[in-house]
């Protein structure tokens, strides 16, 4: 039994025209910052509950994800003509996640008074290397993938050509 690897089923949501991504990147930009305003201006921390925090953490997130993600995928566009615009989406929709993640994670440490040079050394080495383990597992299983389409033409060529 195949399982999929995480990126193929993402890969297969990015069905999606160029347009179509930056317009929903956008929306969804301008409705995270919006939400995340609304949070820092009408809501006291002093008398805030838990689910307000929480609220604060992931429109926070959010937003920085797509703002990361859309900075990430116009800078590869403009400057890397040579790469796909569906694989730059996802590098830079994936990378985005860790930028954000570490923000995010710093700031939950912050609150808590737990930051220091080396927990954020530690959480920048550890999504250093998801990071590294993605970008390195991808270009291995596209090698794969181009490897078998290579070697199944000469066996088919063969077994043509034993038949006549």
């Amino acid at each position: 039994m195949k399982f999929n690897q995480p990126w193929e089923n993402f890969q297969g949501l990015i069905k999606m025209s160029l347009k179509t991504y930056l317009i929903f990147i956008i929306f969804s930009l301008l409705l995270s910052w919006g939400a995340w305003f609304l949070v820092v201006f009408n809501i006291n921390p002093e008398s805030a509950t838990f689910f307000v925090f929480v609220l604060f953490y992931l429109s926070l997130f959010f937003a920085l994800v797509g703002t990361f993600s859309l900075f990430g995928f116009l800078m590869r566009y403009f400057f890397h003509h040579s790469v796909f615009p569906a694989d730059q989406m996802i590098a830079s929709g994936r990378q985005s996640i860790w930028f954000a993640l570490i923000i995010v994670g710093t700031l939950l440490l912050q609150s808590q008074r737990l930051v220091t040079w080396w927990n954020l050394l530690l959480l920048v080495i550890l999504f250093s290397l998801v990071e590294f383990y993605f970008q390195n597992h991808y270009q291995n299983s596209e090698e794969s993938e181009k490897n078998k389409t290579e070697k199944s033409i000469p066996e088919n060529l063969s077994s043509n050509l034993t038949k006549s």
